[in-house]
């Protein structure tokens, strides 16, 4: 079984999430702690954030996370981050899938502006750093400024040399703090054709629908305006039940995936998350029959089992769709067979299927949704 190896980073956050007693994992307060330890550690990469990203001159700074100034009306006031030097002191406040809560840099600007004022610093700054493009409508009396998280990328990357940053990247990347990135030329190239490419997938999208509703009735995710969030969020057109089996994050997929390590690839795929109360289940039946299928991965969040083939194997035959629509019927009916050999996890899905003969109370000829008997 091959197992997906990510940063040292997203493995300490693995082990922080399956905490009994951190059930809800603070993204935020994580990857603030893992971004303080890589600065931290080079005084020259500290020096050039704080110019650089959050636009302040001096050097010799050092930093401390999650720090309590209390304020008379609230003495829970506490700041992400705190970078400072002998004349200058900054706060910078970090966003992963929230917004600010109400009052909070109001709170911190009331904080600097009375450490600049009993002299402890010549000069307070205030930062905030978000995922998404977030418009802070305020205005402060003491100096400003909102970044991004791809700032943060940008200008680490400079250091990607160094063991402790790039690791850090890959977590920035794999858990998606980061976005795509500037569009250049070859996306630009990419768009003219994005239409039709879409509308051919589309085509092909269609047989698949009508294979997978035949054996496992309506999906939760259809090619369209979700299937159009697929291929921004995961990189894939696919067709798909969510929820597959017992309680907890489970899906059936098939479609087409672009990030396969040969190319783009037709696929379907049964994922369990160790969320799932049957998941050990799951994962036991997938590994008595790992043969069965061409690739199985374990990852810290949970199981996959993939049947897959490069597309460019598939265009390269003589009548292109007429392949691929025995290619999927075949790993359908295997995904068919598996779910109706293993009734003990709880399927979500009803396996489609008519009486079409009787020969006694209990013996009945079945016909299944895909034709076979």
């Amino acid at each position: 079984m091959e197992r997906e190896m990510g940063s040292i980073f997203e493995k300490l956050l693995s082990l922080y999430e399956r905490n009994d007693v951190h059930m809800n994992v603070p993204l935020e307060d994580f990857t603030t702690e893992v971004l303080a330890g890589v600065l931290g550690s080079n005084q020259a990469i500290i020096d050039g954030f704080v110019n650089e990203v959050l636009h302040i001159p001096g050097d010799h700074f050092r930093v401390v996370t999650q720090k309590f100034y209390p304020l008379d009306d609230d003495r829970n006031c506490r700041v992400d981050m705190v970078f400072y030097s002998d004349t200058s002191i900054c706060f910078l406040e970090n966003k992963v899938d929230s917004t600010e809560h109400t009052g909070q840099l109001r709170r911190y600007e009331k904080v600097l502006s009375q450490l600049k004022d009993q002299d402890k610093y010549k000069e307070v700054y205030l930062r905030y750093c978000t995922k998404n493009i977030e418009e802070v409508n305020q205005l402060f009396e003491i100096g400003f400024h909102s970044l991004r998280w791809n700032d943060i990328y940008r200008y680490l990357s400079s250091y990607n040399d160094d063991s402790l940053v790039h690791a850090f990247i890959l977590y920035l990347e794999r858990t998606k703090l980061v976005k795509s990135g500037e569009i250049n030329k070859t996306d630009l190239y990419v768009m003219t054709q994005m239409q039709e490419t879409l509308q051919k997938l589309g085509e092909w999208m269609e047989i698949v629908s009508l294979e997978f509703s035949k054996r496992f009735g309506d999906a939760t995710v259809k090619p369209g305006n979700q299937g159009m969030k697929e291929i921004a969020d995961y990189n894939r057109f696919i067709i798909s039940r969510k929820k597959a089996f017992s309680t907890g994050s489970s899906e059936l997929i098939a479609g087409v995936t672009f990030d396969e390590n040969g190319g783009p690839a037709l696929f379907v795929q049964l994922w369990g998350n160790r969320n799932n109360s049957k998941f050990e289940e799951f994962q036991k039946h997938i590994v008595e029959r790992e043969a069965v299928f061409d690739l199985v991965i374990e990852t810290d969040s949970g199981l996959r089992a993939r049947y897959s083939i490069p597309l460019e194997d598939v265009i390269n035959q003589s009548n292109p769709e007429k392949w691929m629509h025995r290619w999927f019927c075949e790993h359908l009916d295997l995904v068919e067979d598996f779910l109706l050999e293993t009734s003990n996890l709880d399927w979500n899905i009803q396996i489609l299927r008519n009486v079409i003969a009787q020969q006694d109370e209990k013996t009945f000829l079945l016909q299944l949704g895909s034709g076979r008997g």
